[in-house]
């Protein structure tokens, strides 16, 4: 992985769905503490964001685990979220945001991916934590890149 520049990185879906899938998911804040604040310790040092959008999808596999969408909210927000440095952010309300200030670019971008990476720009969140391929084009968008050169993926 890069040196992370900066700070808040966004976390996706596959890193909490990983400990899901892989952990004894019955004492659930004790296994997000730990895997959230010994493996990627180096990456959260301030706080890291998780939208709508990862949650909806760590909430469709923690189903198959018997956990409900409220145990992880409740896991998430305060008071869990200072101790695992986690702040949740409404997806929709980012959009709204990009949509008011009328920045929104042609670089063959979704909106989600587009209101993702201004978000961060407005945020000083420079480092991307993603397994997510969707974020492979945007990051290979050279206008993109030249526009946003302080965001880096890992």
């Amino acid at each position: 992985m890069d040196a992370i520049i900066g700070r808040s990185p966004i976390v996706n879906a596959d890193v909490l769905i990983r400990l899901l899938k892989r952990e004894d998911t019955k004492e659930l804040k004790q296994k997000l503490r730990s895997y959230l604040t010994e493996p990627l310790n180096a990456f959260l040092s301030e706080s890291c964001i998780i939208t709508d959008q990862i949650l909806n999808e760590v909430t469709v596999e923690a189903k198959h685990h018997g956990i409900s969408r409220e145990s992880i909210i409740t896991t998430l927000y305060p008071p869990y979220s200072s101790y695992f440095h986690i702040v949740y952010v409404d997806s929709e309300c980012i959009k709204r945001s990009v949509d008011s200030i009328k920045e929104y670019p042609d670089y063959d971008l979704s909106l989600s991916e587009w209101s993702t990476i201004w978000f961060m720009s407005k945020n000083n969140c420079t480092t991307l934590i993603s397994g997510n391929s969707d974020f492979d084009r945007v990051f290979s968008n050279a206008q993109l890149q030249s526009q946003f050169a302080s965001i880096k993926r890992v």
